[in-house]
């Protein structure tokens, strides 16, 4: 009897500890290095135009990749590679370099945000009002390739619907920067990708007189609405409700 009594409280006393320690481990590995997934491509623009933009890589392997714009001279851009440690909490990095034009190399890991510590006294604790770095999505098939406009509502585009540049679009890896033509005026500006939505802003045009045409009549109109796309490897389909971009990839040599 004796025995078995000093056995029974034994057992619960090592069932305690061991929910104890199981609760233990869950709260440390709650942190944003372990629950987030963090690793991608951000981007920091300032609303105010004061500072240029800034995307900043981050990996698995704690390395990261950074690159600053230069107002107006994209020669001029400031590229950075290197490491960056996090801290005991699993909530804030520390980049091996300062980031440009930003002072600081600390960032608190937020769901799909890095939030900006412009001190050293700041922590996680105090995030209001900070300057963010947002995730964006990529699309390999869709950037870094020259989209040629073959077609708008299935209409095709052919060379009397345009003047001395063929309708295309660029989309650019860096800062999820878009250019391109509608056949008369050449345009630029930023986009971004939500699952399969795509959305233009901030596009900026030439002012050219252009001659009576469906392509420079849709073409920039269309981008402007809520839209769709697909991309594969050699074909993109832009469109909204009512109306359908199509696209074919074309290998600059």
């Amino acid at each position: 009897m004796m025995r078995s009594s000093v056995f029974i409280p034994m057992f619960l006393l090592s069932a305690v500890m061991f929910s104890c320690g199981t609760k233990k481990n869950a709260a440390v590995s709650d942190t944003s290095k372990t629950s987030l997934d963090w690793n991608g491509i951000y981007l920091y623009s300032d609303n105010n135009y004061k500072l240029p933009d800034i995307q900043l890589t981050l990996n698995p392997d704690g390395t990261y990749k950074l690159v600053a714009a230069a107002f107006g001279d994209e020669s001029k851009n400031t590229y950075m590679k290197g490491t960056f440690e996090w801290d005991q909490q699993g909530r804030i990095i520390r980049l091996d370099n300062q980031i440009p034009h930003l002072n600081t190399n600390r960032l608190v890991v937020g769901e799909n945000t890095l939030f900006i510590l412009t001190s050293e006294s700041a922590d996680h604790r105090s995030l209001e009002g900070l300057e963010q770095f947002h995730k964006v999505q990529t699309d390999s098939n869709l950037v870094e390739k020259y989209w040629k406009l073959i077609s708008i509502n299935d209409r095709v585009v052919t060379k009397d619907d345009f003047m001395s540049r063929e309708p295309h679009l660029i989309f650019k890896s860096e800062f999820s920067r878009v250019n391109g033509n509608d056949g008369c005026n050449g345009f630029g500006g930023m986009y971004k990708l939500n699952g399969n939505t795509i959305s233009f802003d901030k596009l900026i045009s030439t002012m050219m007189a252009c001659p009576d045409s469906f392509v420079f009549e849709q073409f920039t109109k269309i981008l402007q609405g809520n839209l769709t796309y697909q991309a594969t490897e050699e074909t993109l389909i832009i469109q909204s409700k009512k109306d359908i971009l199509k696209f074919e990839v074309v290998y600059l040599r």
